[in-house]
């Protein structure tokens, strides 16, 4: 998978990230039973793959401000919102953010170059 993947997705997400998590509550059964049996510790490092909006890791930021969480998205518009939600919610040195995809290793450890994570979500990537 190379970035041209990430061009149909700009196209989509470009217009629905303004909405996507209004929307998106009556699809993502199951997001917030996922994110209450998350659980992570004390210095646990939280990467999400298909971060979207960044709903999901501001919520477990704010039950635990002791982990670490990271976010990558295939879609540039989706992390402007996600960037600006961080920010919103004056979380941006405890949540960071970048273009990535799951299939590639290099993307995936961005963040941590030599180390891994103690907790990976995909809470709505997988069925896109």
């Amino acid at each position: 998978m190379n970035e041209a993947h990430a061009v149909p997705l700009d196209r989509i997400y470009g217009v629905q990230r303004h909405i996507y998590d209004v929307t998106r509550k009556y699809y993502l059964f199951g997001r917030d039973t996922a994110l209450r049996n998350l659980n992570p510790g004390d210095n646990d490092r939280v990467l999400e793959i298909g971060t979207g909006t960044a709903r999901n890791l501001i919520t477990l930021a704010r039950r635990n401000p002791h982990a670490y969480y990271f976010g990558i998205d295939a879609s540039e518009e989706m992390l402007k919102t996600a960037s600006a939600n961080v920010h919103r919610r004056g979380l941006s040195a405890r949540i960071r953010l970048g273009f990535g995809f799951a299939e590639q290793e290099e993307d995936l450890r961005q963040f941590y170059p030599g180390e891994g994570y103690d907790r990976i979500l995909f809470s709505y990537s997988l069925s896109m």
